[in-house]
């Protein structure tokens, strides 16, 4: 994330030597609003990009151990979703729930889209070394992984919009849309379930001469879930059945009519990169940089980290996507993160966890 508290697998990352690991990260954005605001009225906060505004939920929870040295075999669950609309959607959206005026003759361009994944597994990872001398090391690691999938969103929205007056408009638009639960219009479904597979790899570079060290990962590669059953959706949506408030601001029961049945799908799970470069800086402070790219989103990111003692560590750092400020700590086998953009009205945040116990 965002500076090292990401949902990222490393398989190269890990100390070999036996023990049993847990980790949590869980991290929260959005460009248009405060995270508090986003799950309230929008009325104050409102800060959208020009452009594509994205909101997004990463979670990961891993539990397992290494053995044999080069091998790692683990429990995970992951919940992700990521959410992209263009300005217009956000800004009308943003006036309507907030009952204030419109534009009269204004015409809006509204697009979104919806990806979302909720799902646990089996994570199986190893390494090797592909060339070791005195001063340089190149490691390789990689993973497979089996999934069960519980929940998922996969759809698209397009569609346009007009103020007639301050207090009146007309929307219509069309829908493209897989889903376990339909957060577009009340609609009951049965249940559907997913199995599928993962990868992830992973190249690192190390350099003691120089003290400094390349990490390159790619995560969800050639990753896929192929669900059963799965409710689809393909509507139209027209603002009809029109009725006014007690301000006289307009109110819909919208039409919707199309197709809705129960397909197989097969879900293609975006891959995930991210690069690291780490120097030791004055044999006193350990400088990464590095970007993350997620949902084709870049987000650069810098640390700076530092040994308070033998047992201590603790890091500062900076994400430019979504303006975050971090603090790492660890003591002993125990580390916390934290990154945010703001104490009190935030609009992103993360958190993350480990703890190592070594046989």
């Amino acid at each position: 994330m965002r500076a090292d508290v990401g949902a990222f697998f490393d398989p190269t990352s890990s100390d070999k030597s036996s023990t049993l690991e847990s980790k949590i990260s869980f991290y929260l954005a959005n460009d248009a609003i405060s995270l508090k605001e986003f799950f309230g009225d929008w009325r104050k906060n409102y800060h959208p990009r020009n452009g594509d505004n994205v909101a997004l939920q990463d979670m990961r929870i891993d539990i397992g151990g290494n053995f044999y040295k080069d091998f790692y075999i683990g429990i995970f669950h992951k919940y992700n979703v990521f959410i992209t609309t263009n300005k217009d959607f956000v800004d009308l959206y943003h006036t309507i729930k907030n009952k204030d005026d419109l534009n009269q003759g204004k015409t809006y361009l509204l697009d979104l889209k919806v990806q979302g994944i909720r799902a646990s597994g089996l994570l199986l990872s190893g390494q090797k070394s592909l060339y070791h001398d005195k001063s340089q090391t190149i490691m390789i690691g990689a993973s497979l992984s089996l999934m069960f999938g519980h929940d998922m969103q996969d759809g698209i929205i397009n569609g346009r919009a007009i103020s007639l007056n301050s207090k009146q408009y007309q929307a219509q638009g069309s829908s493209r849309y897989y889903y376990t639960k339909n957060y577009l219009y009340d609609l009951d479904v049965k249940s559907a379930y997913g199995v599928g597979y993962g990868s992830d790899i992973a190249l690192s570079y190390e350099n003691s001469l120089y003290d400094f060290r390349i990490k390159c990962i790619v995560n969800d590669i050639f990753s896929r879930i192929y669900w059963q059953d799965l409710p689809y959706s393909f509507v139209d949506i027209q603002t009809k059945n029109k009725d006014f408030d007690a301000d006289g601001y307009v109110k819909y029961a919208p039409v919707i009519s199309g197709v809705e049945k129960y397909v197989d799908f097969s879900q293609h799970i975006e891959a995930r990169y991210k690069i690291v470069v780490e120097k030791n800086v004055y044999n006193t402070f350990l400088l990464l940089v590095g970007m993350e790219q997620l949902y084709q989103m870049k987000i650069p990111f810098i640390q700076l980290k530092t040994s308070l003692d033998s047992k201590q560590d603790f890091a500062i750092s900076y994400e430019s996507r979504f303006s975050g400020f971090g603090l790492d700590y660890r003591y002993e086998n125990f580390k916390i993160g934290l990154i945010t953009d703001d104490l009190v009205d935030f609009s992103s945040f993360g958190i993350r966890t480990s703890f190592r116990y070594k046989f």
